[in-house]
């Protein structure tokens, strides 16, 4: 399945700070992110840049993470950008 076809247009992060969400959830999203950290580059606040330059040739093609304010996702995603929001939950218990 296409990534645009499994976000929503108007993505939306559940608060995950509640102690509902499952301890193996828990596990697995603190996994990814370990993942994430390790074999991509952190680009802070310019992701919206870094991830259009990469779409449009302008950079070599590169994992990325960092953030994005809710208008520039949605830009991306207008523009068929695929990219993907993900919890990201503290590296353990606090």
């Amino acid at each position: 399945m296409p990534l645009q076809d499994a976000v929503p247009s108007s993505p939306v992060i559940p608060d995950l700070s509640s102690d509902a969400l499952a301890p193996d959830m828990r596990t697995m999203l603190r996994a990814l992110r370990q993942k994430v950290e390790a074999e991509c580059t952190y680009v802070g606040s310019d992701f919206a840049k870094h991830a259009r330059a990469i779409a449009e040739g302008e950079s070599e093609p590169q994992g990325i993470y960092g953030e994005a304010t809710p208008e520039e996702a949605q830009d991306l995603h207008d523009d068929g950008i695929e990219i993907a929001q993900i919890p990201w939950l503290p590296p353990h218990d606090a």
